[in-house]
């Protein structure tokens, strides 16, 4: 039963920490992709 628990827990928490870490990734890879469109625009005026 303890083990049980405990395998789920740990299941439980690598899939969160998989999820932010692939949240983040693609925050960051859009927030880059702002960064590039703003600085086309700011270079074409």
């Amino acid at each position: 039963m303890i083990k049980r628990i405990l395998c789920s827990v740990i299941a439980v928490v690598s899939w969160t920490s998989l999820t932010l870490l692939l949240g983040n990734a693609c925050i960051r890879a859009q927030t880059t992709d702002y960064r590039r469109e703003a600085q086309l625009l700011t270079k074409k005026f």
